[in-house]
């Protein structure tokens, strides 16, 4: 009860502006609308029909009454991604990143430190050095192919499989591949580690919700001895850390070795961290502390984003077959002969209005949330309008008031993408009905890759991993929806497909050899 007793202390009361902003109704002080914005059995079940009622900004409510802004209006959404230092991660994302990867990662960082590490980080995500990468994505895609076919050896007409565990597999080694010069898959433990970390973020329940709200109020000595007490989140936690740092000191020596010897060590993340950990320029030198964690932040965010994207794109072309030829047809026309280069992948027409539907419909993080830490006016595109009929042109917020980015809603706005926004059509990338104005991500006028000075990192990588991967599937292999299918997009964290039969992340379908 101390932490909820904090929290009500510390809590602000509303501002009477605030009040004038529209919102649904909660029936629970306790849980407030988070049982329906993280419980639904599909991800959007109520915040898209509430955005729909309410508009681009609307309010909800928290656990224990806390005011909460959902924010898709793209003026408010350019104006809160534009400063890191007022619109703060929450108490709750940092505390948790803290916990799992550390303190002096770009995810948690700020100001000076977190321009720095970006610096040094950003070279490796270049479009110069993601054009070299599609060699590297063929390797794991043709080792995802061959795993898949020996699977299919003694079936003639197709097999159920669950292919959710192995796609994440292929993103893993793709990001060791290509981010640390490494083969992930030689190392057992170290695949394993990651596996356990994807179950913790998988169950959802009423008290998982109470857990994450109470999270800012807990001391932080207390929060620190529970990573220790024997439970299997703890452990999953600490056996990956420990893994991790195995593995990339083992890594760092090597390189550092090679540099030693005057030798060239490569352009990838690792080698480029590793050469500023031994640089004498203060503005472009890494600690040892910081590069071990700007890996395993990269590995964490990196593999399970992209992986989910995959197998959401194999669920819709399991479910549109015709998708699904036209894109066989398009690559293997396309690119029929010798190695194909970043350009041969970009200029596949219908595969990339595919993905970037995609890309819209499951965006990886539905949701960013944000805290404010000085108080401001935040403008808008346009204005709300009150149950007194008002007109409100933008919004003071006071220090302390909670912001959701919704990156997921966003993506569906109706004034945006039309009235068919919440379908899954491909067609209007090539027809041309998309917002081609008032871009606020890097990718398709997205927001699934954020934007501003938090915008992702690596998601030129993400892009070309998708697509040569999808590319190469879909030229050995046909994917069909078994007839009892009963896949559910739900929230753990990223946005996943489970099995609403377990509760557990799957995606089975059946996988024929293209003969």
């Amino acid at each position: 009860m101390l932490p909820v007793l904090l929290f009500l202390l510390r809590r602000r009361s509303s501002s009477d502006f605030l009040k004038k902003i529209p919102g649904p109704i909660s029936s629970s002080w306790i849980y407030g609308h988070m049982r329906e914005l993280i419980l639904a059995e599909n991800y959007g079940d109520y915040e898209f029909k509430w955005q729909e009622q309410y508009g681009m900004v609307y309010k909800v409510k928290g656990c224990f009454g806390q005011e909460r802004l959902m924010v898709s209006d793209p003026t408010a959404l350019k104006y809160i991604l534009s400063d890191n230092v007022i619109f703060a991660r929450s108490e709750q994302h940092q505390r948790v990143v803290r916990e799992l990867v550390g303190e002096k990662t770009l995810g948690y960082v700020h100001g000076a430190d977190h321009r720095r590490l970006r610096n040094i980080m950003n070279p490796a995500f270049s479009a110069s050095y993601i054009h070299t990468l599609p060699p590297v994505f063929k390797k794991v895609a043709d080792c995802l192919v061959e795993k898949w076919e020996t699977a299919q050896e003694s079936h003639t007409s197709g097999s159920l499989m669950d292919i959710f565990h192995s796609l994440h597999d292929a993103s893993l080694d793709a990001i060791g591949e290509a981010v640390m010069g490494f083969s992930v898959q030689t190392n057992p433990d170290y695949v394993k580690s990651y596996h356990d970390l994807l179950t913790l973020s998988s169950p959802r329940s009423n008290s998982a919700i109470l857990v994450d709200a109470l999270i800012p109020f807990v001391p932080t000595f207390l929060l620190r001895a529970a990573m220790y007490l024997p439970t299997s989140a703890s452990q999953f936690i600490q056996k990956n850390k420990e893994i991790s740092a195995h593995v990339t000191n083992e890594l760092f020596e090597s390189r550092k070795e090679t540099l030693k010897m005057g030798d060239e060590i490569g352009h990838d993340l690792l080698s480029n961290l590793v050469k500023a950990t031994m640089s004498d320029n203060a503005a472009a030198k890494m600690t040892h502390e910081e590069f071990s964690q700007a890996i395993s932040t990269v590995v964490i965010a990196g593999h399970e984003t992209t992986a989910n994207a995959i197998a959401w794109a194999l669920y819709e072309l399991a479910k549109n077959p015709e998708y699904q030829e036209q894109l066989r047809q398009e690559i293997t026309t396309k690119l029929a002969t010798g190695d194909p280069n970043y350009n041969d992948f970009d200029a596949l027409i219908h595969l990339n209005a595919f993905m970037k539907e995609v890309l819209r419909v499951y965006a990886g993080l539905p949701v960013s949330e944000r805290q404010v830490t000085k108080d401001t006016v935040i403008p808008l595109s346009q204005p709300i309008i009150t149950a007194t009929g008002e007109h409100i042109h933008e919004i003071p917020v006071e220090k302390g008031q909670h912001i959701a980015v919704t990156i997921s809603a966003y993506n569906k706005l109706v004034p945006f993408w039309g009235k068919d926004a919440l379908e899954f059509k491909p067609s209007r990338w090539i027809d041309g009905n998309v917002p081609t104005s008032n871009a606020i991500g890097p990718y398709a006028n997205l927001l699934t890759f954020l934007g501003g000075s938090r915008v992702c990192i690596g998601w030129r990588f993400a892009i070309l991993e998708i697509q040569v991967i999808l590319s190469e599937l879909l030229r050995h292999f046909t994917f069909t929806l078994p007839v009892e299918s009963d896949i559910c997009c739900n929230v753990a964290f990223t946005i996943i497909p489970v099995a609403k039969s377990s509760g557990s992340p799957s995606l089975p379908l059946i996988v024929t050899r293209v003969e």
